[in-house]
């Protein structure tokens, strides 16, 4: 009896054993109490750009130095840009200068339509005088005809009547015709405004044009100055100094660092037992004397690729899930990307 029991616990013992054996091997182990694995350390990646054409001035920067927002990082040359900034605003001021000109224009034009039109008023009153002198004249001589049949006025007196009233018909038609002579001058200053109102809109777009080539040109100026948006690790510098850049041309990459993860890939047989905010104990392999805390933060819906165990009992399709796991304060500079690291699911 003694004997058949020993030999089950030592054949228990050792199926026991290669099942361990068989978990370990494939990275993970799971017992009743817990779940270990292995991951890679990984961060946020951040490729540092520029969003303008240039040749780099400087560099302020080496691989692995920490870096933080508001500190440029790279310095493009700004020679060609102060000359594009001049260069806009000395155009702006010559078409400020010409939009003056065209202002002080108009005002003349608009002084001579003025004065045109008081010169018509006056013409208008001119012609109505004359033609109340004519009309008296008119009266006065076909009086003066009547008399002339009667015998009471002379030839002499006559033809005197006759003259005034010719001269007063000359006198209307030379108002008629220094009426029609203004209001020509009037019409051609009218067409001379419309003209140079035109002119003067054109100024203005152009204005407007040279404002925001000016305001491009002082964006451009800014842009050179190059910043990191997050605060991290230059992990890689890809361009030297007096290389020249185009626009997203990637010149560093920085890694966040303060916001590193641990990439674990769990099968489903026991990607189950884990949850959302499950906390972790993460050795890294280079740190050994390090434990760090851990919270999981994300857990992949879709499997990706499948493991082979167990072929003949036809469970050769057990896939696997990603899941990254939160390192919580991790002291800066001591983790990079691509550590090896292993992650306790304590439960």
């Amino acid at each position: 009896m003694t004997k058949t029991f020993l030999k089950i616990l030592i054949l228990l013992t050792g199926v026991c054993s290669i099942v361990i054996f068989t978990l370990w091997y494939s990275g993970e182990v799971v017992t009743e109490k817990e779940l270990k694995t292995f991951g890679i350390v990984e961060t946020t990646e951040v490729n540092i750009s520029s969003k303008i054409a240039g040749r780099i001035a400087s560099i302020l920067v080496e691989e692995g130095d920490i870096v933080v927002p508001g500190r440029p990082v790279v310095l493009l040359e700004k020679k060609e840009m102060i000359l594009e900034v001049e260069k806009a605003k000395a155009y702006k001021a010559t078409i400020d200068e010409e939009s003056k000109e065209k202002d002080a224009y108009i005002d003349e034009i608009k002084a001579m339509i003025q004065y045109y039109q008081a010169n018509l008023i006056s013409a208008d009153a001119n012609i109505e005088k004359a033609l109340a002198i004519l009309k008296e004249k008119k009266g006065e001589w076909q009086r003066a005809g009547d008399l002339l049949k009667k015998g009471i006025f002379t030839q002499s007196q006559y033809d005197i009547s006759e003259a005034r009233y010719k001269s007063a018909g000359a006198m209307l038609t030379y108002d008629k015709s220094q009426k029609k002579a203004i209001e020509s001058q009037y019409f051609s200053a009218r067409a001379q405004l419309r003209s140079a109102e035109a002119s003067r809109e054109v100024a203005v777009s152009k204005a407007k044009e040279a404002d925001i080539a000016i305001g491009i040109a002082k964006v451009r100026l800014e842009d050179r100055e190059i910043f990191s948006p997050i605060k991290g690790i230059v992990s890689m510098k890809v361009l030297e100094k007096g290389e020249y850049v185009s626009p997203g041309m990637i010149i560093l990459t920085i890694q966040d660092m303060d916001r590193p993860w641990v990439r674990v890939d769990i099968d489903e047989t026991g990607i189950g037992n884990v949850r959302i905010n499950d906390p972790a104990a993460i050795k890294v392999l280079s740190l050994p004397s390090l434990t760090f805390s851990g919270r999981v933060f994300e857990i992949g819906n879709e499997g990706y690729f499948a493991t082979e165990r167990n072929v003949k009992g036809g469970r050769q399709d057990i896939k696997t899930f990603r899941v990254k796991v939160l390192i919580e304060k991790p002291e800066e500079g001591l983790l990079k990307t691509g550590m090896t690291a292993e992650v306790d699911f304590g439960r």
